[in-house]
Order: C-alpha cells, then structure tokens, then sequence
C-alpha cells in the first residue's frame, strides 16, 4: 500500500496542499480530480518521490523510506534529451526495449520528433524496467497506448484530469481535491446524479429537504440516480458527473 500520512506542502508562504491522507492498493484504479492549481500534479510528485513534502511523509506500508523504483511516474510534460533516441535511454539505465515496443514506440526515432503521448509512453517504458507496483500519470490525454496498459496493469494506479469525464470508463474511485484539499474519497457511483424537473404547482413542502433550482414555472430536483421521491412525476434528466463535482465539492 502507497501511503500519504498527514502531508502538507507550502511554498513561499502558499500551502499548495493541507492535510493530505490517501492509501492506494493494489489493483486500485483512481483518478484525481480538480481545478486548474487545485494541486494535482504536486500531489503526484510527492507521492512519486520526485518532491518532498513540507510536513508528513509518504511511504510504501512496511517500508522506512520511499522505494521510487516501485512507482512508475508518467508526468504531464516529461523531460527528455530531444537529441537522443528512446534506444539511447533504455541503453543508459540498463533496460530492456521491449517495453518501448508495447507501448508503440519506434527506438531508432528521434525524441525530438515524437508527440506529448509518446514522449509520456518512454517515460513509462523506462520505469517498467523496474517492475513498479504503482503508476502515477499526470493526465492521459486520450492515448490509447497508455488507456490499455493502464487496464491491464494490476497494481496500484492514480491518474490526474481536471475531467471525470474523460477517466470514467478507466477508473472505480475518486478523488477530488479543492484548493490542495480532499473534499471527497469515495467510489465513482456515488458522483451519478439526475435532475426531475417538475411544474411549481406542484412543489410541496416535502420537497424542500432536497437540493433543488427554481427555474421559471419549473422546479430541478437534484437527486441521486438510484434514488426515488413517491408520487412525483417530471422530466428526469441524467447529470453529468463533472456538473454534480462543480455544484458539490468545488464550490468556495
């Protein structure tokens, strides 16, 4: 287990993350979600040992320290020797190019010429030389390469994106984070809500225990999507799950 215990991270007087407390297990599957500086990739960065943290610690249960080589790390923007080949790199640690090739990489080519994605995909190709048994990506940019080692990989994973959307089909649990705060830890399911939108008329004062938007002549009930209100009637809409993020957790 990849463990976060009580981190904090402040820079120059500004506390990019507050009290952080997160396991991830083998075999989970979970995307960070948040704003735009809402600290995603710094928490990635810390749990990948790349930064250390200003208070707190983060460790692999049953270890004193951080053991970076069981943690694959996919960064937004990887930073690599545009001069070099991706043979050239595997040929420097030692590793096998054979993780090149599944991940659709050409090793003779020139890094200078790849795309964002594939420069993303020799990052990974390196740390698999290593066995991880964690994969952190900050973000996974629609990259069919990096979706399909991400399913079949059966460790523990943690994917940023500022969209649930985008990581749905990939993922069982979220977290969000707010301003460097988890505001949420919990599985994916529980994010499904509808809307049920009935005529004013018809608005009863049972009804004011539930979230709801006056628009117009009409009433939004927001609900849960596997949840029922007896004898009421309306047009049922379907929510996004990025919507139910935004009018939920991301409020200030």
């Amino acid at each position: 287990m990849l463990k976060a215990i009580n981190v904090y991270k402040e820079i120059k007087d500004n506390l990019i993350l507050q009290d952080i407390n997160l396991n991830i297990e083998k075999g989970d599957k979970i995307g960070l979600v948040g704003l735009h500086n809402s600290g995603k990739t710094m928490l990635l960065d810390i749990l990948s040992g790349k930064t250390r943290p200003s208070k707190g610690k983060v460790i692999i249960e049953g270890e004193k320290t951080l053991n970076r080589k069981k943690i694959a790390y996919v960064p937004q923007v990887p930073l690599l020797n545009l001069s070099l080949t991706p043979r050239d790199l595997v040929k420097y640690i030692e590793g096998n190019e054979h993780f090149l090739e599944e991940l659709g990489i050409n090793p003779k080519s020139k890094i200078k010429n790849l795309s964002l994605n594939e420069k993303k995909r020799i990052f990974l190709a390196l740390s698999l030389n290593f066995s991880p048994e964690y994969l952190l990506i900050d973000e996974i940019n629609d990259d069919e390469y990096l979706k399909k080692f991400f399913l079949n990989f059966e460790g523990g994973i943690i994917v940023t994106s500022h969209s649930l959307r985008k990581i749905w089909d990939l993922i069982s649990k979220v977290i969000i984070l707010n301003k460097g705060k988890i505001v949420y830890s919990r599985n994916k399911e529980e994010l499904l809500y509808k809307i049920i939108k009935i005529d004013k008329k018809y608005f009863s004062s049972n009804l004011k225990n539930h979230d709801y938007d006056m628009e117009g002549d009409y009433i939004e009930i927001w609900l849960k999507r596997n949840e029922k209100i007896d004898q009421i009637k309306g047009e049922e809409t379907l929510v996004d799950p990025d919507d139910a993020i935004l009018r939920y957790y991301l409020r200030d």
